[in-house]
């Protein structure tokens, strides 16, 4: 990992930051992750902001509470990551998605960042005294399961979704 990071909330200060980020995910074919929706906001950035905002006290009707983070890389205020840190568990999070989604930028991959937004993010849930969160990830992501292992995760069990083999793991606080 190159330099100091740290969890910032998203703000206007990062918009364009956010939409390269984006477009670097899409043209890869990776996920969004972690992302909070954000790909359906994609003409409206402040409308984005305002339900990353919203979420944090009142969610839409099936969704938890959660807060967005950017993971920032210090030295050159670079947007790394986005983290989700979900505070409940609806009836779909607990069975494929989990407290917590996040990911990391294509060109900033393999570098520890994951490893060490995953403890910052937990570190979240210490301060809320929160002692136990689910984190589920595709089988074949062998990248994230080796992130999530490495800040404590064990593995519950796989489930099926549709044509894929979701991992459900627990770490304690």
């Amino acid at each position: 990992m190159k330099g100091v990071v740290r969890l910032v909330s998203p703000s206007l200060d990062y918009e364009e930051q956010a939409w390269e980020y984006i477009e670097e995910m899409e043209k890869d074919g990776s996920s969004y992750s972690g992302c909070a929706m954000i790909e359906f906001y994609k003409d409206d950035y402040k409308g984005w902001l305002d339900k990353i905002e919203r979420f944090k006290i009142n969610p839409d009707e099936g969704y938890a509470k959660s807060e967005t983070y950017f993971l920032i890389r210090e030295e050159d205020n670079k947007l790394l990551g986005f983290i989700d840190l979900r505070y409940e568990l609806t009836e779909w999070l607990y069975n494929y998605g989990g407290n917590i989604g996040y990911s990391v930028r294509p060109s900033e991959r393999k570098k520890g960042y994951a490893k060490e937004m995953l403890r910052l993010g937990l570190e979240k849930y210490r301060e809320k005294k929160i002692d136990k969160v689910l984190i589920c990830c595709n089988k074949e992501n062998l990248g994230s399961a080796r992130t999530i292992i490495s800040n404590g995760g064990v593995l519950e069990k796989e489930v099926e979704k549709k044509d894929k083999i979701i991992q459900k793991y627990w770490i304690d606080l």
